[in-house]
């Protein structure tokens, strides 16, 4: 009757996808609390996740510059110090950065 295996299984929401997403709604809520304004990037896979655009916290003029975000997302957080993480980068998005 359909044209169509129904048969198989369903695309898996897994860990990693739940955890990215936690890991963008964390910096806009950061970023929308201090009065600027946080863009999501429409394609992903290139090397920056999201955007900041700066707001005058005196007028709300919209000041030059951005700054984009690559975002890290886990469950296990390596730390060098009390205050300092190691996240792991893979060497092809340190070249995107530098």
């Amino acid at each position: 009757m359909f044209p169509f295996d129904w048969s198989g299984q369903r695309t898996h929401r897994t860990r990693q996808h739940v955890i990215e997403e936690m890991s963008l709604n964390f910096l806009e809520r950061k970023v929308l609390e201090r009065g600027h304004q946080l863009v999501p990037a429409t394609r992903r896979e290139y090397g920056y996740d999201a955007t900041m655009f700066h707001f005058s916290p005196e007028t709300g003029e919209i000041e030059n510059g951005e700054v984009r975000f690559q975002l890290k997302a886990t469950d296990h957080l390596n730390t060098a110090a009390e205050y300092a993480v190691c996240p792991a980068i893979e060497t092809r998005h340190l070249h995107y950065w530098y």
